[in-house]
């Protein structure tokens, strides 16, 4: 088979994350987030901005995080992709923490070194 070369610019992954409870119980659940997918070059020069402390962690998920499906609200009802809902994300550690390395594996293939090391 052929090879056609066409840029990947989004990629979608499913982010698992561990809701907090009483006495040390976490429930689990999932919810799907699309990342940008940077080139190496790209990727390269974010790595050495966030080593340089140039961008924080909010820009990062801010400037590549794409769309989020699967997030509901008390009400039951899924909560509509934005910026607003972005925020509320990001503002607790247990969903930032799966979301960056969500992005990370996206761009550098995380789960690929992961096997490798193994």
């Amino acid at each position: 088979m052929a090879f056609k070369f066409v840029p990947v610019t989004t990629i979608k992954r499913v982010i698992k994350v561990e809701i907090p409870g009483d006495f040390g119980k976490t429930t689990p659940a999932d919810f799907e987030a699309e990342f940008k997918r940077l080139s190496v070059s790209e990727a390269r020069a974010l790595v050495e901005k966030i080593r340089a402390k140039e961008v924080s962690e909010d820009q990062v998920l801010r400037e590549n995080v794409v769309n989020i499906k699967g997030v509901q609200g008390e009400d039951g009802h899924e909560i509509e992709f934005s910026q607003d809902l972005l925020t509320n994300l990001i503002e607790q550690a247990y969903i930032r923490g799966p979301l960056l390395a969500g992005l990370m594996d996206v761009n550098f293939s995380l789960d690929k070194l992961k096997q490798k090391n193994s």
